[in-house]
């Protein structure tokens, strides 16, 4: 159970208030690292340097991917074994190192997963999608 969620609307509701709320952290609190910015910053200036004639055929650089993070809630509520298990596009180490930090970031869940009545370590995977054109 997620902070600021509870059961009383059942669990789909439940895992929904929760899945919102880890979006709107994330929403909030990634930042994509300067080296990524840069990067992009200096194509889009490469591309802008271009013969129009030449831009035409050229597409405008983009930054374009998600990172899919996966982490296991644990008993005590606590977060573990945050990892990036899968990513689009092409992303710098950096950006997913980002995607890392912001979900080890999220506050700890008040209480576990249950399954036959008894705490379980449970395991989500969270898509962060990077885009800026």
């Amino acid at each position: 159970m997620y902070a600021g969620c509870d059961t009383t609307g059942g669990p789909k509701a439940a895992i929904s208030c929760m899945q919102q709320a880890i979006f709107r952290h994330i929403g909030q609190n990634f930042i994509i690292p300067k080296v990524e910015r840069d990067a992009l910053y200096a194509k889009t200036a490469a591309w802008n340097a271009l013969p129009r004639r030449e831009r035409k055929n050229t597409p405008e650089p983009a930054l374009n991917g998600r990172i899919f993070i996966t982490f296991y809630v644990e008993i005590d509520g606590g977060l573990g074994d945050v990892q990036v298990s899968k990513v689009t596009g092409e992303l710098m180490k950096e950006t997913q190192e980002a995607g890392v930090e912001v979900v080890k970031s999220l506050p700890p869940f008040q209480r576990p997963a249950y399954e036959a009545g008894k705490p379980v370590r449970h395991q989500f995977t969270i898509p962060i999608s990077v885009r800026v054109m």
